[in-house]
């Protein structure tokens, strides 16, 4: 079958590029032909520019001093990390051109998602019709949908239903917006686990590469930028006699030191945390991959953006490991005897799901 999956995968951003290769790739050992479609635009590829005014310039007149200052220091890492995303969104994506207003009749089904296809946050201001499968007549579904914290006023309900009644299945990644849609939709939508759980431990291994490191380590992966985040896993690396690595979102100024990795290709950065002996993330796709690889872990620092952590977690009963704010003791370790079984589980039922999504008439 001849599948196309409109999703996040330009934002050079490891959890939105790796999600987007786990769906292509889960897809294509199924024996399918799968494609990403190349839709590109400017609202997701004007923040990840290789070189863009913005990083000169604020509306604070003494920020952006310090911009103009400390931006030529920059430049390189910049450089280095763009070019890094690039490759992977060349070598490990199967695009597909996208043309506005083309039917995409040669497919045999559309796949809308995972991600934030549906925050309009992210999205422009607005509600991107692509993402909702526009005027698309052939078949389409979404899987693993995501509207991250954005609640819909009445109008845009209005909107998300003259567009998502037309979908075959809707799949969504987290219960709180299966509260939001089910009453729209008039029925109970089923949540099904993020992309990058539908490969296993060991295909994920396959992708990693050797860390050098002599020492257990701390992996801390710090998309927020979160002050919590960065106490978090230096408390806890002292707490067990380890070292800390940090991962940055992006290049930033004054985060130097052999602790700092901030030009890591999404490759890269999956093999800091599957050689890291413990993990402390603001990120969702952190939270995922030290599950996936069976890590010790704490998400924390994430405010307002914890309910999409909250819902996996909450699955899992592992509601403790997300934190509000900093702690000074380590909490007993995790049995992944139990999660393992409920995320198989969650696992297990997604691909079911999507498998006869796909596969009926």
């Amino acid at each position: 079958m001849k599948i196309g999956i409109f999703t996040f995968h330009c934002a050079h951003n490891f959890g939105a590029m790796l999600q987007a290769y786990a769906l292509q790739h889960y897809l294509e050992l199924q024996n399918h032909e799968v494609y990403v479609i190349d839709y590109r635009p400017e609202y997701l590829i004007k923040p990840y520019k290789r070189h863009s005014i913005r990083h000169w310039l604020s509306r604070n007149p003494i920020r952006m001093v310090k911009k103009i200052l400390t931006e030529p220091f920059l430049l390189k890492k910049r450089e280095t990390f763009w070019n890094k995303f690039e490759c992977f969104i060349n070598t490990k994506l199967r695009l597909y051109p996208y043309t506005a207003n083309a039917d995409y009749s040669e497919f045999d089904i559309i796949i809308l998602g995972s991600d934030q296809i549906w925050n309009p946050k992210l999205t422009g201001d607005k509600f991107d019709k692509v993402f909702l499968g526009g005027a698309l007549k052939l078949k389409k579904i979404a899987y693993a949908a995501s509207m991250g914290y954005f609640k819909p006023n009445s109008k845009e309900k209005e909107i998300l239903y003259i567009y998502l009644k037309e979908l075959s299945e809707i799949f969504i990644r987290e219960k709180g917006l299966n509260d939001i849609l089910s009453p729209l939709m008039g029925q109970n939508l089923s949540v099904v686990c993020d992309p990058v759980f539908l490969l296993s431990k060991k295909e994920w291994e396959k992708e990693c590469m050797v860390i050098h490191h002599r020492r257990p380590y701390v992996l801390c992966y710090n998309l927020l930028n979160s002050d919590e985040c960065e106490i978090q896993a230096k408390c806890t690396a002292q707490k067990l006699g380890y070292d800390v690595i940090i991962i940055t979102g992006s290049p930033i100024l004054f985060r130097i030191g052999k602790q700092y990795r901030q030009t890591l290709s999404p490759l890269e950065f999956i093999s800091y945390l599957e050689g890291a002996s413990f993990i402390v993330t603001s990120s969702f796709h952190g939270t995922a991959f030290a599950l996936i690889f069976q890590k010790e872990f704490y998400s924390v620092g994430l405010e307002h953006n914890s309910g999409r952590i909250l819902s996996l977690l909450s699955l899992l009963h592992l509601e403790k490991r997300l934190l509000d704010k900093p702690m000074n003791e380590i909490v007993d370790a995790i049995d992944y005897a139990s999660v393992t079984e409920l995320l198989e589980k969650h696992i297990a039922e997604s691909k079911d799901l999507l498998y006869n999504a796909i596969t009926k008439n």
